[in-house]
């Protein structure tokens, strides 16, 4: 109890009764702030984390695997693909990808033409040196004039040879 009362002096009850709401807001409040402090504790040591690790090597593959590594873990990851864009050629090419915790083999994935201003989402992001996030990726994709799916086994599968069943990207 952070306060009493006395029963000769009922007046009191108000100012008791205010003291009690301030202290458990003021309570509520530290808590709260134990909660964010604790969260950017534990996102800082993340980050610290991988930049440790990320350090550990120059080599190209090691750091995308660990870079996909430590995305699965901060959030719903299930697929990474990083590009390389070659400007003299106007083309994307995949240099990494990841799917589903597999390695896919890029070798064969076919190079995108970079796309007329406002289509592709590589091309946009390309012309555009920002970042994008999408929200419907699906629908941000059909202004894209290439389009390739990629099969478990790496291989390019037509649009129409897609099983019904198929995860789609819905985001990205």
């Amino acid at each position: 109890a952070y306060d009493y009362l006395l029963k000769d002096h009922p007046e009191r009850l108000g100012q008791a009764v205010r003291n009690a709401l301030e202290q458990a807001k003021s309570h509520a409040e530290r808590k709260l702030a134990e909660v964010a402090l604790t969260k950017r504790n534990q996102e800082i040591n993340f980050l610290y984390e991988a930049g440790q690790q990320l350090s550990r090597t120059l080599d190209l593959d090691s750091l995308y695997t660990t870079l996909y590594q430590f995305l699965s873990k901060m959030m719903d990851c299930t697929g990474l693909f990083i590009s390389s864009y070659e400007s003299a050629q106007k083309l994307i090419r995949c240099q990494f990808a990841m799917g589903d915790d597999k390695r896919l083999d890029v070798r064969n994935f076919p190079a995108i033409p970079l796309e007329p201003k406002g289509q592709g989402t590589q091309s946009q992001v390309i012309r555009s040196r920002n970042a994008m996030i999408i929200d419907d990726y699906q629908a941000m994709v059909r202004s894209a004039n290439s389009l390739y799916f990629i099969g478990d086994d790496s291989a390019v599968v037509e649009r129409e040879n897609l099983p019904e069943d198929q995860d789609v990207t819905r985001s990205a």
